[in-house]
């Protein structure tokens, strides 16, 4: 006799195919067998008594085939498949253990199952007759076949007792109450599924039941406040909406949701529950301590305790709504301050997208400018002035911050507006780092110089015009004055003159030969800005010029030279003129017998040169005119005061000025003193003492 083994399953093809089996199947048939497995080529006597069943059968016919104490119901389904359920034969009831003989006959419907698989391993009379299947197609089918809203990937029976939906096999649905048990069945370990039918009412308080469970669990675990009302009395709420409203959860049960609402939030609350609307409005709740918290509130429309009532959830939104209210102030005030700016700017973000942009750069570009990412930057037309080739995105200097972290400072490009006109302008752009140094995003100021590059062209085009006027007009002073000096001279010569037609003459071309080297000082000036600068020791060129300075015949002049060592500065050679210029005045203005000083010394790193005399000195009037005077009023000057004037233009050029004082503080008529200050040059000598150059030069006729 073959030993009971429990439910058998087997799903094959009409061609004895194995389709697939539980494994009391596979040890029925000494585990000779396996999905794939042809039931005709097994070396066994079930397989080819299951095999014949399955190719001769109909598929209306179920046939019956017995194998030692089993009994192999052999079903023919739609799809050409074939079911072949076995079970122990009526005559070994009395061998079955009581729980199989309970199972059996039990009038509650009742199911095996594989605990693993969800498939029915057996199913009993009640449950054939409940669900209105046979025995033999329930131990075909897996729970989530007859189980309502049960997912394959997620099916597994479960120990424990629940409220399900099962499908009769009318397409009927019905409530079941659930029961499983872990037993021992058919030698094998299965699930026990009591399925007992209820009422509509057990139904109804079940699922309250449960309701009530869940609601209870889910607003306990919530960070938001919940709360269920009926008419707006709380039959509910959380301990989050307790904290929320500074009152015990147990003392607000009963109270109304009206009463914690601040008065202006009273008429959103009943119009949201009148009309049943599900988005989120706000609240004001007024807590214990007297604060207003402004609340984020959702609701929706449920049955509690066989009651309508309403769930609400009512999330703290203060302090978000407080933080959002300074950031826009703070963007309002970020707003006002960049559009005040004179210079355009952009802000970007970490992918080059435009979040800023202020009124100046709209006015810049003709129009708003935007850009989500850096790919949008070809919208902006740009050209390089040195070399005319268009500006690429990747070369702006918003892309290289972004990209590359880098900094460009006045990068002047040429562009195209939106409009069509062509501005110049100067960019500047920079990143912008987070703490760590990540890249936030970059800014760049822009700056319109259209104006500004138009006057220097036409500034240049004015100065060379200037120059080449210049350069014309002392061209042909000098061929005048030439041409007049050698009338002169030749009327000197060939003429009989007496001594005062003489010495006229000898003045008139001392005069003209004054303008040559006015017109030659005038035009080194005019290169001054051009020639090279270079460290000069002051004291060296002052000893130097004392020295050799030509004195006429008929004057009897001292020049005493006292100047420190160590008197350094950046010049041009022009600076020697305005020594030589100051010295010549000094002698040719005043009487035949004259004492001079030369003194300079370091003040503050300044190089302090003077030149003083004992001569006639200068009145105020006169000191004032030049120091006041500019080049526009040479023209309506003669005499010394416009060389004076060449003096200071030269001294302002290389970063100093000149100052005329009395030699005798407060009396002009004991001489004059002529003071320039110019800067030390960088790594200067800062020494004192007696020059090397000190001494005095004595010249009298």
């Amino acid at each position: 006799m073959q030993r009971s083994l429990g439910v058998q399953y087997a799903l094959v093809r009409d061609d004895g195919t194995i389709v697939d089996m539980n494994h009391t199947f596979c040890a029925a048939l000494d585990g000779r067998v396996k999905e794939g497995t042809v039931l005709r080529t097994v070396e066994h006597p079930l397989a080819l008594l299951l095999n014949d069943a399955a190719a001769s059968g109909e598929a209306t016919l179920p046939r019956n085939v017995s194998y030692g104490s089993t009994v192999y119901e052999v079903i023919h389904l739609d799809g050409g498949n074939v079911a072949i359920v076995g079970s122990a034969n009526a005559a070994t009831d009395a061998d079955r253990s009581d729980l199989e003989s309970m199972f059996l006959r039990s009038s509650c419907p009742m199911f095996m199952i594989d605990p693993s698989t969800s498939r029915i391993v057996d199913a009993n009379l009640a449950a054939a007759e409940a669900y209105g299947h046979s025995r033999v197609a329930l131990s075909a089918m897996r729970l989530e076949q007859i189980a309502v809203g049960q997912r394959e990937e997620s099916a597994g029976a479960k120990e424990g007792r629940s409220l399900d939906r099962h499908r009769l096999a009318s397409g009927e649905v019905v409530y079941v109450d659930v029961s499983c048990d872990r037993v021992r069945f058919g030698g094998r370990d299965v699930l026990c599924a009591t399925a007992r039918p209820i009422s509509q009412r057990e139904r109804d308080e079940r699922v309250a039941v449960q309701n009530e469970q869940k609601y209870r669990a889910l607003s306990e675990a919530s960070f938001e406040g919940v709360i269920i009302h009926s008419d707006f009395v709380i039959l509910e709420c959380n301990r989050a909406f307790g904290e929320l409203v500074g009152i015990p959860p147990e003392q607000l049960v009963g109270t109304s949701i009206l009463d914690l609402a601040c008065e202006d939030s009273r008429e959103a609350i009943v119009k949201q529950a009148s009309e049943k609307r599900p988005e989120p409005y706000e609240v004001s709740l007024l807590d214990q301590d007297g604060t207003i918290r402004l609340t984020e509130v959702r609701g929706r429309e449920i049955v509690y305790r066989s009651r309508p009532s309403r769930v609400a959830t009512f999330l703290d939104v203060t302090e978000e709504r407080r933080n959002a209210k300074g950031l826009e102030g703070e963007r309002a005030r970020l707003r006002a301050t960049l559009d005040s700016l004179p210079v355009g700017v952009i802000i970007t973000d970490a992918l080059g997208g435009f979040v800023e942009t202020n009124e100046r750069a709209a006015d810049i570009w003709g129009g708003p400018v935007v850009a989500s990412d850096l790919f949008d930057y070809d919208q902006f037309v740009a050209f390089k002035p040195e070399s005319g080739s268009r500006v690429r995105p990747e070369e702006w200097g918003l892309s290289r911050a972004v990209l590359h972290g880098d900094t460009s400072v006045g990068e002047v490009v040429d562009i195209i507006r939106f409009d069509g006109s062509r501005r110049s302008i100067v960019l500047s752009a920079a990143p912008v780092r987070y703490a760590d140094g990540e890249i936030l995003g970059a800014v760049e100021i822009t700056q319109d110089i259209t104006v500004q590059k138009e006057l220097e062209k036409r500034a240049s085009i004015d100065k060379e015009r200037a120059e080449l006027y210049l350069n014309v007009l002392t061209h042909d002073i000098n061929n005048l004055i030439s041409v007049t000096s050698g009338y002169l001279q030749l009327i000197r010569k060939q003429a009989v003159l007496d001594e005062r037609t003489i010495l006229q003459l000898d003045r008139s071309v001392g005069a003209l030969n004054d303008c040559h080297e006015l017109i030659a000082t005038i035009q080194q000036v005019q290169r001054a800005g051009e020639e090279a600068r270079e460290k000069r020791d002051i004291c060296a060129l002052l000893s130097e010029i004392a020295s050799g300075f030509p004195v006429p015949a008929d004057r009897e002049v001292r020049i005493e030279n006292e100047c420190e060592e160590g008197l350094i500065v950046e010049s041009t050679g022009l600076l020697k003129e305005v020594f030589v210029n100051l010295l010549s005045n000094a002698i040719s203005h005043n009487p035949d017998k004259v004492r001079i000083w030369i003194k300079g010394r370091i003040v503050d790193d300044k190089v302090v040169v003077s030149i003083e005399d004992d001569g006639r000195g200068i009145d105020d009037a006169l000191k004032q005119k030049i120091t006041e005077r500019r080049l526009r009023d040479m023209g309506r000057r003669t005499g010394h005061g416009l060389g004076l004037l060449l003096m200071r233009s030269l001294v302002e050029d290389h970063g100093g000025h000149v100052k005329v004082e009395d030699r005798v503080p407060g009396d002009h008529t004991k001489g004059a003193k002529f003071v320039i200050e110019l800067p030390l040059a960088e790594h200067g000598k800062l020494r004192s003492g007696p020059s090397a150059h000190s001494g005095s030069s004595e010249n009298a006729s």
